[in-house]
């Protein structure tokens, strides 16, 4: 892996570690949340051996990529007008202050597999 995914990952370690890795009542929003994210949820994350997604044909590659970077979009993005017109610079990441497995694990998780491909 790379010096920044490292370093992302320790920095998560912080956050579930600031959180007691406990979990947040609600997960991240799984509106346009890229499929193989989902699939992988489904089969129990990284309880099972070989959950990861296949993107070594190019096509997949860019459609997660496509995929992930719609769902991203959205989580940051505020989902009313109203909350556009409070919108600051802390608001704009509540959405994603989620701990626990439904929460940073699948950001993670995907720019893992997207890193890897």
């Amino acid at each position: 892996i790379s010096e920044e995914y490292a370093g992302l990952l320790r920095i998560w370690v912080e956050f579930e570690r600031s959180r007691d890795w406990a979990s947040s009542n609600k997960g991240l929003d799984h509106r346009d949340r890229p499929k193989v994210l989902s699939k992988w949820i489904t089969n129990c994350r990284y309880e099972r051996s070989g959950n990861e997604p296949d993107l070594t044909k190019k096509e997949d590659l860019v459609q997660f990529s496509k995929s992930f970077t719609r769902w991203w979009d959205n989580l940051r993005r505020p989902q009313s007008s109203a909350e556009n017109l409070a919108h600051d610079t802390q608001k704009g990441w509540q959405s994603v202050d989620r701990s626990g497995k439904n929460g940073w694990l699948g950001v993670l998780a995907c720019l893992k597999w997207w890193g890897m491909a």
